[in-house]
């Protein structure tokens, strides 16, 4: 076996042992993310006409722009793209390493649960079935991919924070678990760093690829 093939075999390894070793957390974080895509349907499917008309009036005018755009400044959207995703990991950060701040992680996770829930939600209801799912893929897909997994990684690590600060409330103890928070969220950082480039560069030209190709 090669060099390569046995260093993708330990990371490997190391991501199944931490997802198994926090099943409990990860299952939590999953749960809270799912209700907060329900909670985008129910809301969506209860909203008034009025509200329709604005969506999809939005969405038209934002997908005519891209489409008609030619020269995007793509380095704009990646700084943009950046500055969120690292909100999102500070945010994550800070709610865990403050004991009165998890509820900021489980709403941070449901928040986000319920944006992509309602996005998605939103093109299907403008565009149809399929063209709503042809978009919906080809703007959120792959770099969500990354970007999920690696805050629901990010939320665990700050719950299991939360949980050994209440079990141990030794001073020294304290600083310990939050240093390694802090570490394992600069690690997840590059996964956020990664999505965000995947979003800038890939997902767009894709996007404005399908637009342009294809009638909606």
């Amino acid at each position: 076996m090669s060099r390569t093939k046995k260093r993708k075999s330990k990371i490997g390894t190391i991501i199944y042992n931490h997802i198994i070793n926090n099943k409990r957390e990860y299952l939590t974080i999953t749960i809270l993310f799912f209700v907060g895509v329900i909670i985008s349907i129910i809301l969506f499917n209860n909203s008034n006409e009025v509200t329709l008309i604005e969506i999809s009036t939005y969405l038209n005018n934002l997908f005519n722009n891209i489409k008609n755009n030619e020269n995007m400044d793509l380095f704009q959207i990646l700084k943009e793209t950046l500055i969120n995703k690292l909100t999102i990991t500070l945010l994550l950060w800070f709610g865990a390493s403050t004991i009165i701040g998890i509820p900021v992680v489980y709403g941070t996770i449901l928040f986000k649960g319920f944006s992509i829930g309602y996005t998605i939600n939103s093109l299907l209801f403008v565009y149809g079935s399929w063209k709503g799912l042809l978009i919906s893929i080809s703007f959120l897909l792959l770099h969500n991919i990354i970007f999920v997994p690696t805050m629901f990684a990010i939320s665990v690590s700050g719950v299991k924070l939360y949980k050994s600060i209440m079990k141990n409330k030794q001073r020294e103890n304290i600083k310990l678990e939050i240093l390694r928070h802090t570490i394992f969220c600069f690690i997840m950082l590059l996964g956020m760093l990664i999505s965000a480039f995947i979003e800038t560069y890939l997902s767009t030209n894709i996007a404005i690829i399908l637009l342009k190709n294809i009638k909606f």
